[in-house]
């Protein structure tokens, strides 16, 4: 009997060789390399956005204080007779307790809440918020944030900055010549500051172990190096400001020495930074 062949009866399947493989991997590889930049990039310019917002926030929480006590900018805060900034303008501000975090620093906040002893305030870092062990609310035993206030706006600051310095401070928003070139809110490593156009910082940012970028300066007062607090490696070069007009920018660390931080400011376009410099992020 002849036996007739047939086609096949189901369509025949072949298995990746290695060589497919290989290139398929190395195809992924190449669109993962492309990809993960694009990617990282939008998530930064996220959470930039998200901080230029909160800064926005407070600006307006400032302008709405001004109104409602007759332009007259609130006192320095002593723990008796005042409040911390946020104490003043916090209940113009419905999430107070989400928009004085900048992005960059919420996941460190447990670590410093952790390490408060009970008396001694916490400086900030570029990466972590600080922590002042005073708060106006009875329930609470301190505030924290990302964001310093300028000092040079406290309504009473002539009572306690030294002698030669006694013109500077804004007493009241009639005072204020340019608003839009006075810087009321910063990212910052600490709650306020007192920069001035002629500050200087370290030659070196990195001194052992330590680099100048990641903590900022940490010396009290009206120093000379002040204006180190708004310098930090929280956005690689830059430091997001709020002016007393309202408006938001984003300012590369060589143009913090050029704003009206006070009366008395002058322009210095040619600030000495350490090195080495951040890097872009």
């Amino acid at each position: 009997m002849e036996i007739k062949k047939t086609g096949a009866s189901r369509t025949e399947r072949r298995a990746f060789t290695l060589i497919e493989l290989l290139v398929v991997i190395a195809i992924i590889a190449v669109l993962l390399s492309v990809l993960l930049p694009a990617l990282k990039k939008a998530k930064y310019q996220a959470r930039m956005m998200v901080d230029r917002n909160n800064l926005k926030t407070l600006g307006t929480a400032m302008q709405v204080y001004l109104t409602h006590n007759k332009n007259r900018f609130f006192p320095y805060p002593d723990n008796t007779t005042s409040v911390l900034w946020l104490d003043a303008i916090g209940q113009n501000v419905g999430n107070v307790d989400e928009v004085r975090f900048c992005p960059e620093t919420e996941s460190q906040l447990k670590t410093v809440e952790n390490e408060y002893n009970g008396s001694t305030s916490l400086w900030g870092t570029s990466l972590r918020p600080w922590l002042w062990n005073y708060s106006a609310q009875s329930h609470k035993r301190y505030e924290t944030g990302s964001y310093g206030f300028n000092g040079w706006f406290y309504g009473d600051a002539n009572r306690w900055v030294p002698a030669s310095m006694q013109n500077y401070p804004y007493a009241s928003l009639n005072d204020v010549k340019a608003a839009g070139e006075a810087p009321v809110f910063l990212d910052a490593n600490w709650v306020d500051g007192w920069p001035q156009n002629t500050n200087t910082l370290p030659a070196n940012a990195i001194s052992g172990t330590t680099n100048f970028y990641d903590t900022g300066d940490q010396t009290g007062g009206t120093t000379e190096r002040a204006i180190g607090r708004f310098v930090l490696n929280r956005h690689g070069r830059k430091t997001n400001v709020a002016f007393l007009d309202m408006h938001v920018d984003t300012l590369v660390h060589e143009q913090l020495w050029t704003l009206a931080w006070h009366k008395g400011s002058k322009p210095n376009y040619s600030p000495v930074l350490p090195k080495p410099l951040p890097k872009e992020k």
